[in-house]
This record gives structure tokens, C-alpha cells and sequence, in this order.
């Protein structure tokens, strides 16, 4: 005779759900909590809050060699503007035309967002934890912002001169 017992599945089930809740607990407080602060950041906080924009040199076809500081409040509003206004995308193995980083810098943080223009699927945007890369969590389209960040490296190349 065997000393087995048959499992028990509400036994299993009680003692599978609060393990499972735990755990789930515990990775958003090492991830979901940065993605939520930074999605808050990006999406919520006040267009006034925002300090500055940088546009940094992209990784794949740079559309600048260096950095460029944009502090023109009209600017930064029409760039926020068009990045709320970008829509959920999923990209077909986009052709890059340029690429930039920019870094938006806030009272409560920077925040990083990786654009790419692409040819014939507009302006992809994905936003990240790090400029070098990281969790990506949101990739959208826009259809105005691509022009905007044209427009205003070309209204720096003529200050600068």
C-alpha cells in the first residue's frame, strides 16, 4: 500500500494564487513602478513643467552630429503636442531616413524617447528608460512630428550662423 495522498486542487489553488500575486507584486515594484513615473512624466505632467528638450544624435542615420538644446516654449509645446497625439503603432520593418534621441527634461525627471523617420511609415516614436536602449514600452506613430524636429534643427543651423 502506498502512504500517498490524492492532491487536493482547492489546496492548490489557495497556495498558487497569493504566490502568484507576490510575485507579481514584486516585479512591479522593480519595473512597473519606473514605467508608470515615466509614462506620468511623458503623458500627464504639464507642458510648462517641461525645462528643455535635447535632441541627441541617433543611432542609425543621425538627423545631428551633436547635441541641440530646444528651449523655445512654442517649440516644445507643438513637440509635445504632436508626441501626445501619436497613435499606437505596430512598424513593418521600417527603412530609417534619420534617427535622434530626445531627452525631456522636467521638474520631476528626464524621460527619453527614441524617433526614427522613416520612409513611407511616417514617424515612429518608441519610448525608453535610457537613452542607450532599455525597456521599451510604447511605439507610436506621429504624423506632424517629423517635420517639427526638421524645423527645428534647421532653426538652429541659422542661429548658430
Amino acid at each position: 500500500m502506498s502512504n500517498t495522498r490524492p492532491i487536493n486542487l482547492i489546496r492548490v489553488v489557495a497556495v498558487a494564487i497569493p504566490c502568484a500575486l507576490v510575485v507579481l507584486g514584486l516585479v512591479w515594484l522593480m519595473a512597473g513602478r519606473y514605467i508608470s513615473n515615466h509614462r506620468v512624466r511623458l503623458y500627464k505632467d504639464p507642458i510648462s513643467s517641461i525645462q528643455s528638450i535635447r535632441l541627441l544624435p541617433g543611432n542609425n542615420f543621425p538627423l545631428i552630429q551633436q547635441d541641440i538644446a530646444i528651449t523655445d516654449i512654442h517649440t516644445i509645446e507643438e513637440i509635445m503636442t504632436a508626441m501626445r497625439s501619436a497613435k499606437a503603432y505596430s512598424p513593418n520593418h521600417p527603412v530609417t531616413r534619420w534617427s535622434c534621441i530626445l531627452a525631456i527634461s522636467t521638474s520631476s525627471g528626464d524621460s527619453y524617447v527614441d524617433i526614427d523617420e522613416s520612409l513611407g511609415q511616417g514617424t515612429i516614436l518608441h519610448c525608453v528608460t535610457s537613452p542607450n536602449g532599455g525597456l521599451i514600452f510604447d511605439t507610436l506613430q506621429s504624423t506632424t512630428m517629423g517635420r517639427i524636429l526638421e524645423q527645428a534643427v534647421a532653426q538652429s543651423d541659422k542661429s548658430a550662423h
